[in-house]
């Protein structure tokens, strides 16, 4: 009752003012070129209706977790590390620091884990389009101790530790969508080695190309193929099959696990890894 009064009172008025207006948006008929947009429709001057302006969300949130690498091989002894892992994302931005400290004890080293103890400062900007994304990072590896040559073999003990200088790298990488579920992934980085008092390292790439699968909302799965070129002028690059899986525990709560097989002579022949996380 109360709206056909005023939709009534709206008619009179504009009868006795010669004003004809149908649709009821403030424009006179003969200016309006949009003449049946609804009632309650916000209208610009020509009487068409304006999109509402969508509110701007921002993005952020932080991720950490904790995790171990355990390295084994015919040759070499049994490796491990722990490692740690803090990230925080801002929109398309994020920023990341992360520490992996090696607890490898040999039967030449039973007292001490003295060898990696690296720490990694990263920060990346992603550009998001239509099924694919596009990130661009750089970083910096800051390295205690030079470990580069600390592996033990079970015949040999070859064990240098001197401070060296850190790394400098730059990386893209690239995401497509091939489905719902299913992903394309590629990954370079360049980095810029540090050199200690004695050895002067060489620059180096590495990349990663793989596809990864969503097999549940929880649970997705990727295989990948994986290169490091050598810090030394006549080293073998490091090459290498890997298995990736995450899962989803909670909405916040996630654990992580990778098996790696080497394809080349000098790395471990097997590799796991093992995280628990959390985001918030």
């Amino acid at each position: 009752m109360k709206t056909t009064y005023v939709l009534s009172l709206l008619l009179l008025t504009n009868l006795a003012y010669g004003f004809s207006d149908k649709d009821l948006d403030g424009i006179e008929d003969q200016y309006d070129r949009c003449p049946n947009t609804p009632f309650d429709a916000k209208v610009d001057q020509y009487g068409c209706s304006v999109p509402a302006t969508p509110v701007p969300t921002t993005k952020k949130g932080v991720t950490l977790s904790i995790g171990t690498t355990y390295r084994t091989d015919e040759i070499y002894d049994d490796d491990s590390s722990l490692n740690f892992y803090a990230g925080f994302y801002y929109n398309a931005w994020d920023f990341s620091i992360s520490n992996i400290r090696s607890m490898t004890k040999s039967e030449y080293n039973q007292d001490s884990s003295d060898t990696d103890n690296d720490i990694y400062l990263s920060a990346g900007y992603t550009f998001y389009m239509p099924a694919t994304s596009f990130k661009i990072s750089a970083g910096t590896k800051i390295t205690a101790d030079d470990t580069s040559q600390s592996r033990h073999s079970k015949y040999y003990n070859i064990q240098t530790e001197e401070s060296r200088d850190n790394d400098y790298f730059g990386a893209v990488s690239l995401d497509h969508s091939v489905s719902a579920k299913q992903d394309l992934f590629f990954y370079y980085s360049y980095t810029l080695s540090g050199d200690s008092p004695s050895y002067d390292y060489q620059d180096y790439s590495a990349f990663s190309i793989g596809s990864g699968y969503q097999f549940t909302h929880n649970f997705y799965s990727a295989l990948s193929y994986n290169y490091t070129g050598s810090i030394y002028e006549d080293g073998e690059a490091e090459e290498s099959l890997s298995w990736y899986n995450s899962y989803n525990l909670t909405k916040a709560l996630f654990v992580t696990g990778t098996y790696s097989y080497a394809l080349n002579d000098i790395s471990y022949d097997h590799t796991f890894a093992f995280a628990l996380g959390v985001r918030f």
